[in-house]
């Protein structure tokens, strides 16, 4: 399927210079009397990697045909993480070198943004925080912290995070899964 580029809308995945590319965002830009163009930051789908492109308004690209479903992430075995297509109860890889940081707090349960192009799984994004438990802030009982009042935990995932002193192993935390950073203590209801 074809479109140019006014056709275009965020999250959409077109083929860019031979690569699948997801439309992160994307603007209209009128240059008075010369060509309207439109500049947009994609994500190569292959890499991760985000970069701007301009493309010229007669411009005809590429379109993936894709759905975006909420996908339960299973389990990881040796290069991908696996997930569940709820339509179609089919388990799904997705390759871990595509993931990035965030795979560092996955945990089974998880419910991830995917985006699925026929019954390939494409991107997948997770939630901006997610709840772990923290096991083990052992190694900084010896005086070995911040003087700002931070410590290194370990959570349920393997991850090492930075927290205040006063969070405790079976703590709940809420940690952003973009940056890595501690956000609050979670308390039990």
């Amino acid at each position: 399927m074809r479109a140019t580029p006014s056709e275009l809308r965020n999250d959409m995945l077109i083929r860019y210079r031979g690569e699948w590319q997801r439309i992160l965002e994307f603007h209209h830009v009128s240059q008075g009397q010369m060509q309207a163009l439109i500049r947009a930051k994609l994500k190569q789908l292959s890499t991760g990697e985000e970069h701007e492109v301009r493309l010229r308004a007669g411009e005809v690209v590429e379109l993936l045909p894709a759905e975006h479903r909420h996908c339960d992430f299973l389990y990881r075995d040796e290069d991908h993480f696996i997930f569940l297509n709820p339509a179609t109860y089919d388990e799904v890889p997705f390759p871990a070198e595509h993931f990035g940081g965030a795979s560092r707090f996955l945990k089974s349960g998880v419910v991830a943004e995917g985006i699925l192009a026929g019954d390939q799984l494409v991107n997948v994004e997770l939630p901006h925080s997610l709840d772990v438990t923290v096991k083990d802030t052992s190694d900084t009982i010896s005086g070995e912290y911040s003087a700002k009042g931070w410590k290194t935990a370990i959570v349920e995932t393997g991850a090492r995070i930075e927290v205040p002193l006063f969070v405790q192993p079976e703590d709940v935390v809420k940690v952003n899964t973009r940056t890595g950073e501690y956000m609050e203590r979670v308390h039990p209801s």
